[in-house]
């Protein structure tokens, strides 16, 4: 996956549903989350329906497989409009003003140098994209916020995630050159707070005061609809830190093992790897010898994959 989409620079010409429907709730949240104390949830509902507009057309419209909101009926495909307005609807309903917060910086790139830990010669960049840096406006404290659109709310082995893992280390470090944080406060930092959004359409059975749906006859029903909504903080340390670094200098050296052909690239597949990775055809041709790489030139764009962090795009922001 690394080889395809980073070091030929290669990507779908139209992502999957899911990331699709993923990449819309992102964009409508960061015109609900402002810079500053104030949100504005009557933008939320139509910045989705802009941007899933401009989306389909450019892509076509689409589908997305998640729950239908009654409990008696199976998980399935249903409208990418319908379902984003339904969840970011009720999202308002849940979080409404979401006051406790002041936005620092939304959907915001970082761009760290990371230096060999003997010589300080550089070695790469590490880069990403924090969604959301936010301060605790009862206790003055930071947190990085992240948005997980998703199937179900899992919430087993947050606390060694390599991604929240690298926004703890390496994001850390951006947010202190910033001078948001400073780096004798970075134990201080309250943490990273993960906020779930459930691909979930409303449950519209009649509801009591506690919100539990009812029954036909008025009585509590046994089969409630899951939660659609969650924040869960998880927490880091330094010596979290100093393990996602040295991972990242290992990897980069398996990298450049690569791109020098001492080292082939290989795949992981898996039940957790495979479903949703975008070079999931492709690589089934792969296996079986068809001719895969005929499918890829087919579906696929050359891109720059790192245009959100050059100097000129940071301009242009």
């Amino acid at each position: 996956m690394w080889d395809l989409s980073f070091n030929e620079s290669l990507r779908q010409r139209r992502d999957g549903p899911v990331l699709r429907f993923g990449s819309l709730i992102h964009e409508a949240l960061a015109e609900y989350y402002v810079k500053g104390r104030k949100r504005k949830p009557k933008l939320l509902v139509p910045a989705f329906v802009k941007a899933y507009e401009r989306d389909v057309a450019d892509a076509g419209e689409f589908v997305v497989y998640g729950d239908d909101g009654d409990p008696d009926v199976d998980e399935k495909w249903t409208s990418a409009l319908e379902l984003g307005v339904d969840m970011l609807e009720m999202y308002i309903e849940r979080y409404g003003d979401d006051k406790g917060w002041e936005v620092l910086a939304t959907e915001q790139p970082f761009k760290v140098p990371v230096r060999h830990p003997r010589t300080r010669k550089l070695m790469f960049y590490y880069v990403g994209i924090l969604d959301l840096i936010m301060r605790e406006i009862s206790t003055g404290r930071l947190w990085i916020l992240d948005h997980k659109t998703t199937v179900s709310i899992n919430l087993r082995a947050l606390g060694i995630n390599e991604q929240f893992g690298s926004y703890w280390t390496f994001g850390t470090e951006w947010i202190q050159k910033q001078g948001l944080l400073q780096k004798s406060d970075y134990n201080d930092l309250s943490g990273l707070m993960v906020n779930y959004l459930r691909r979930a359409r409303r449950d519209d059975r009649p509801m009591n005061a506690e919100g539990q749906a009812l029954n036909k006859d008025g009585t509590v029903s046994k089969r409630q609809q899951a939660p659609v909504f969650h924040r869960e903080p998880t927490f880091r340390t330094m010596e979290d830190r100093e393990r996602v670094r040295r991972r990242a200098m290992n990897d980069f050296r398996e990298m450049e093992m690569v791109r020098a052909g001492t080292l082939a690239a290989d795949k992981s597949p898996s039940i957790f790897n495979c479903p949703s990775c975008q070079w999931l055809d492709a690589c089934e041709l792969h296996e079986t010898g068809a001719d895969w790489e005929r499918f890829v030139e087919a579906t696929t764009e050359r891109y720059d994959a790192y245009s959100q962090h050059s100097i000129e795009e940071a301009e242009k922001r």
